[in-house]
């Protein structure tokens, strides 16, 4: 067996194995010294804890908490839409802009991209095709 967990040392100090476990826990503790010293260090600590007295606190602190719970900010209002009328609006919204910027291309005297189709354009000159007749020279598709 590979050395148990604190939590299982824990649960074994407890009682809170089952047989089997227990068992092969026992059988670790009884060959390895190492996890032996954790199982005594987990006894002191348990020991201690159970000679602490319980006291209630001086004060009590639930008028402080219930404030405290009380005093959180309050809900913005918040609106909530469903997946097809955000993607028509998102389709609405590309649509809307793509238009803006051709108008605002068109006024500037420049040419939209895609508007008028030119054989060739758009694409970079080493990809066009080339005249075999004569080298060097770009042909018009």
């Amino acid at each position: 067996m590979t050395h148990p967990l604190s939590e299982q040392l824990s649960e074994y100090l407890d009682g809170g194995l089952d047989p089997e476990a227990e068992r092969e826990v026992a059988g670790h503790l009884a060959g390895c010294p190492e996890c032996g010293a954790l199982l005594a260090e987990l006894r002191r600590v348990l020991l201690r804890a159970q000679a602490l007295d319980d006291r209630p606190p001086k004060q009590d602190l639930w008028p402080g908490v219930a404030a405290a719970i009380g005093a959180a900010p309050a809900r913005r209002w918040r609106v909530s839409l469903p997946v097809p009328v955000l993607l028509a609006a998102g389709v609405a919204l590309m649509l809307l802009s793509g238009g803006t910027v051709a108008l605002l291309l068109r006024s500037q005297g420049q040419s939209v991209p895609g508007a008028a189709v030119t054989p060739g354009a758009g694409r970079p000159p080493w990809s066009r095709r080339r005249s075999r007749t004569m080298p060097g020279a770009m042909t018009r598709r």
